[in-house]
């Protein structure tokens, strides 16, 4: 069994990112329960890309949910480095009913947030902190195998009354599944990331090309949020 976690650079080294996911734009539909009401679902898209952090290879993720009439109302972004996901910054942004707007950087051991423009606050962390929102595209830039475990600290930067920079653990284990790409489809092989009960959080990662196909993530203190890939954008 093979640990990742603050030794997570030295292992994307020495093993190759190829199966990383495809870049491109990709449309997920998304549901779920928070504090126990169902929420109607919603569609997002996410938009996978190639950059650079000081020079060295990244990957940018850009995260956009709820279209409305003005475009999308929700959007997050998270850059990472290739060999060290714990290195990177991440920005939310929402226009929803509370706006507001969240800019992070993380570097080892530290969490560096600021909220509304306001001064940035430092938060430690023991471990890779990691965007929320991004842990299974985070998860799909990695080199895993079934019997892997897997440690990241899940960070949550609010914004309004509840205004706050939250951090969890995952603490994970990769496991071999099945699962259909889009509804209808035939099954394909998968690893699936499972988190202990502390965060229960589960991904769902295609084996032929690193496609993230299904994510769920605790919400609340009842409740979870599942994205349900359903294609590349335009199809």
């Amino acid at each position: 069994m093979r640990t990742h976690a603050i030794v997570l650079a030295v292992l994307a080294m020495a093993s190759p990112l190829s199966a990383q996911a495809p870049r491109g734009t990709f449309s997920y539909t998304a549901y779920g329960i928070y504090e126990g009401e169902a929420m109607p679902p919603w569609s997002m898209e996410v938009e996978e890309a190639d950059t650079l952090i000081d020079g060295v290879p990244a990957v940018r993720s850009v995260q956009r949910s709820l279209p409305g009439p003005d475009g999308w109302i929700y959007e997050y972004v998270a850059t990472w480095k290739a060999t060290d996901p714990g290195v990177g910054r991440s920005s939310r942004r929402g226009a929803g009913r509370i706006p507001g707007r969240c800019e992070v950087e993380t570097r080892p051991g530290r969490i560096l947030a600021s909220v509304d423009g306001a001064a940035a606050r430092e938060v430690p962390v023991d471990g890779v902190p990691v965007p929320e929102f991004a842990v299974g595209r985070v998860l799909a830039s990695m080199r895993l195998a079934p019997g892997d475990s897997v440690r990241l600290r899940p960070y949550r930067c609010e914004w309004g009354s509840r205004s706050d920079v939250r951090v969890f653990e995952l603490k994970g284990s990769v496991r071999a599944d099945s699962l259909e790409r889009a509804i209808g489809g035939a099954k394909e092989p998968v690893l699936v990331v499972t988190g202990d009960l502390s965060w229960p959080f589960e991904a769902w990662i295609a084996r032929s090309d690193g496609q993230v196909l299904r994510v769920v993530t605790p919400q609340g203190s009842v409740g979870q949020m599942i994205e349900a890939y359903t294609g590349p954008r335009g199809r």
